[in-house]
């Protein structure tokens, strides 16, 4: 079953620097949740922080490793990604459920992690 969102057939993402938030419908069965608020920390050593949010860490694959459910009053958190110029910057979703991934690029004809 194809569990991503999709419009006009494309799968719905948000980039959020080096993690990919694709919309999914409903978050698979037997997750646990995680004690943090940290997704990951980026190439440049920078945490991306969620508020209001669930996260369930669960390597699928060398791309996905987890996924979230975002709660009523969430936040992203990151020094570089968002909206706001001093501190932290920030944008939020509406209620929904997202799939985590780290996006990846051909650097030098390998596949290798996005580093920002």
């Amino acid at each position: 079953m194809d569990n991503y969102i999709r419009l006009n057939g494309k799968i719905q993402v948000i980039r959020w620097g080096e993690v990919h938030l694709a919309l999914i419908k409903k978050l698979p069965i037997g997750l646990k949740k995680a004690k943090t608020d940290v997704v990951m920390t980026g190439s440049s050593n920078n945490p991306h922080i969620v508020e209001n949010c669930d996260i369930y860490f669960k390597k699928e694959s060398d791309y996905i490793f987890g996924y979230l459910k975002a709660n009523k009053g969430n936040k992203f958190l990151h020094a570089q990604h968002g909206k706001g110029k001093n501190g932290m910057k920030e944008f939020s979703v509406k209620g929904r459920y997202f799939q985590l991934l780290v996006q990846n690029e051909v650097r030098n004809g390998q596949l290798m992690p996005v580093q920002d």
